[in-house]
């Protein structure tokens, strides 16, 4: 339900399914089937916040309702995962207890609605910032890539956590993409 710019950010799950026609250029609904090749969503954090406060069924239900949405428009669609933080708890009242459990639902309603991928953002920067180093799960003061909090911002030290978790996110979109969007448009012959 995030993203920033271009009418994007959609909030809590709860606007998800609400705003997804408009959000992917199907606001007539005239989009064809597999418009798109790679679809990448993400909900969960907004739901934790005690602004937008969203319970767990709830949540369910609206991430059941917008992957259905998503899941004809594009040949892949990714749930991605709500990443780690390092803070006992956000400004907004957003636990690691809550993004936990969103992170489980959303994994068992991208199975149920069938055909969803994973993209677990959450494991691969725990990958990163556990590997023993840190003393505890959830300690991510000491992570080179998440020491400003909620979001990941490029600052030092390297590397900039926007760029690790981008590097996952663009493996997921390759992964995704069919093999007729890989193709050489350039043509046979040895041309070059």
């Amino acid at each position: 339900g995030g993203g920033f710019g271009g009418g994007g950010q959609m909030a809590s799950s709860a606007n998800g399914a609400a705003k997804m026609q408009g959000c992917m250029g199907n606001a007539t609904g005239t989009l064809k089937p597999h418009s798109w090749s790679v679809i990448t969503y993400n909900a969960g954090l907004h739901d934790c916040d005690t602004q937008e406060w969203v319970s767990a069924a709830d949540y369910a239900a609206n991430l059941r309702a917008a992957l259905r949405i998503l899941k004809p428009a594009a040949s892949a669609v990714y749930f991605v995962t709500s990443t780690p933080f390092d803070m006992p708890h956000t400004n907004a009242g957003i636990t690691m207890a809550c993004v936990l459990e969103r992170n489980a639902i959303a994994r068992r309603v991208a199975t149920e609605v069938g055909g969803i991928l994973i993209n677990d953002l959450y494991q691969y920067v725990e990958d990163f910032c556990d590997k023993g180093r840190l003393t505890s799960l959830g300690n991510y003061s000491k992570c080179a890539i998440q020491t400003t909090g909620l979001h990941f911002f490029n600052t030092a030290p390297m590397p900039s956590g926007q760029q690790y978790t981008g590097l996952s996110i663009a493996n997921a979109v390759v992964r995704g993409l069919p093999a007729s969007a890989l193709g050489n448009s350039r043509g046979s012959g040895g041309d070059s």
